[in-house]
């Protein structure tokens, strides 16, 4: 099965992100951009084309075992911007800053997964929660407007938000024609968490 190991976005940051995206919208409006869904914001912290069935409990036991080790931390996500970058967009995600711990915490998964015998990464960690995606018709003008907007998340002054890391979920996705569908497998509390995080729909 297609699945991914994610952290959800709660509180604050939900918020900023919700107020980030309604200011987009009403900049660059809805033609040529597919706007993801609230309920499916997340940031991948790795992605599985194929996760057999028959090591999901015992890959599960032990990711759960590694992360019990994990306080919980926060790490800083800024305004959204195109990504990977501004001359190659494909979406429109928030970025976060690089974080040792986030890193750490990745690699750690990693190994994991390696123990496993299950495909590596394809491609170098950059923690990021998508947006949006561009379609094919994306407006020239469009693209103008959002430039100007991203350029302002290098700038010191810009509002930036404090990101919690305190709960790693083990997604399923199922890819439809109204779009992918996630749906929990498994859940991970790292130390120091106060409460289960509720996914908001």
């Amino acid at each position: 099965m297609r699945a991914f190991l994610g952290v959800v976005p709660e509180g604050e940051a939900r918020n900023f992100l919700r107020n980030s995206v309604r200011i987009l919208r009403e900049e660059i409006g809805l033609e040529g951009v597919r706007w993801v869904r609230e309920e499916n914001w997340h940031m991948t912290l790795h992605f599985f084309a194929e996760l057999p069935e028959q090591v999901l409990r015992d890959f599960c036991e032990e990711i759960g075992n590694k992360l019990r080790f994990w306080k919980a931390f926060r790490i800083v996500i800024e305004r959204p911007a195109f990504f990977p970058s501004e001359k190659r967009p494909r979406l429109i995600a928030s970025v976060s800053k690089r974080d040792e711990r986030l890193i750490a915490l990745v690699e750690q998964i990693h190994e994991v997964i390696k123990k496993f015998g299950l495909p590596p990464a394809d491609k170098l960690f950059c923690g990021h929660i998508t947006l949006g995606r561009l379609r094919e018709n994306f407006k020239f003008r469009a693209s103008e407007k959002l430039l100007r907007l991203s350029s302002k998340c290098h700038n010191k002054e810009v509002e930036i938000c404090l990101m919690p890391v305190t709960e790693i979920f083990l997604f399923a996705s199922k890819i439809l024609s109204s779009g992918p569908v996630y749906s929990i497998l498994d859940s991970f509390r790292l130390q120091g968490s106060k409460s289960k995080i509720i996914i908001e729909g």
